[in-house]
């Protein structure tokens, strides 16, 4: 596995990625995804411009469960939490992540019962789509980031970084789109690490001789 070294640390390299794939991998994103990830970004959107009203809180969490795939979790946010609190979490959340306070916006979001660093990113992720990403088992165990705020602190930053190289290398996220967002950047690193891994052919038994 590559390896390299940068100052005071070895850092092990475990994904390899052509530029000019991103934006496939983006579309296959967008191809794949059941509920489209643009309807919920809506969603969130006219969420936030309307004030975090509490009795449209509920609605936004069972949208984002449904685009994680795991709809049961907002039924157990839902029994678990008050509203006005989710609400106003919500609200704390986003500002600190606008701010550049990853490590605090995640923790505050994980104050809402049930929700853990991979669907906790998932709502900071359409509350605010410049500035957050979302860190789920599937990047964490192939990319090596552990889902704890310092590991989403890192990919994010990660992810920065890579968007700032697309957008300066002129790599267009889609015909109707030129620049790149930190989340369409873990989009498409998404669907890279989750293609399943090649399978060595079997090599045929030999007949014992009698």
């Amino acid at each position: 596995m590559p390896i390299l070294e940068i100052g005071q640390e070895i850092k092990v390299v475990r994904l390899s990625v052509p530029l000019d794939q991103f934006p496939e991998l983006l579309a296959a994103h967008v191809r794949e995804t059941k509920i489209p990830t643009a309807d919920v970004e809506k969603h969130g959107a006219a969420y936030i411009a309307n004030g975090f009203q509490d009795d449209e809180t509920m609605e936004f969490v069972e949208k984002v469960c449904k685009w994680g795939n795991y709809a049961g979790v907002a039924g157990k946010v839902k029994r678990r939490n008050d509203v006005k609190t989710i609400s106003r979490i919500f609200g704390e959340s986003r500002q600190l992540i606008m701010h550049g306070k990853a490590q605090e916006a995640i923790t505050k979001i994980k104050e809402i019962k049930c929700l853990d660093v991979s669907f906790g990113s998932k709502h900071l992720k359409f509350l605010a789509p410049e500035h957050a990403v979302v860190l789920d088992s599937i990047i964490s165990e192939h990319l090596g980031y552990p889902r704890t705020k310092e590991g989403y602190a890192e990919f994010l930053q990660d992810c920065f970084v890579l968007r700032d190289i697309l957008n300066a290398k002129g790599i267009r996220t889609s015909a109707t789109q030129a620049k790149w967002r930190v989340s369409d950047v873990e989009m498409a690193l998404f669907m890279e690490v989750k293609k399943p891994l090649p399978t060595k052919p079997r090599r045929a038994r030999k007949k014992k001789k009698k």
